[in-house]
């Protein structure tokens, strides 16, 4: 009972009820479709980050097939190319983004959508 660590209940009003730990492992692991923006309540974020994802992948996917069936036809598309790199950087933004979301939870200056700070790991 001596090494028994009592927790104490976020009394703080400035701080969020959300988890840190959740929101980052979001970011990490679904951070291209904004599962963390849909987390801290950031509901245009995160459709944001949905959008251009689905985006980028189809004009990737669509780049990538013409390029492949053009290919097969000894036909070289300029469409195709500009739709396939356009994929690439439409899929790049919620990248990056995500990366920047990372970094901001991780030291601890993220916010929910109520404003207040994402303060505690575990909660």
């Amino acid at each position: 009972m001596e090494n028994e660590v009592t927790q104490i209940p976020n009394t703080n009003p400035d701080v969020s009820p959300k988890s840190r730990l959740v929101a980052l492992l979001l970011a990490i692991f679904l951070g291209g479709f904004g599962a963390h923006q849909f987390y801290l309540g950031k509901i245009g974020r995160g459709v944001a980050h949905v959008v251009l994802y689905v985006a980028g992948l189809s004009m990737y996917i669509a780049g990538l097939v013409t390029l492949t069936l053009k290919a097969a036809e000894d036909d070289f598309s300029i469409g195709a190319v500009v739709t396939l790199v356009l994929g690439l950087v439409f899929l790049l933004i919620p990248g990056i983004w995500s990366f920047v979301s990372w970094i901001i939870i991780a030291v601890g200056k993220a916010k929910d959508s109520n404003g207040l700070i994402l303060r505690n790991w575990m909660d």
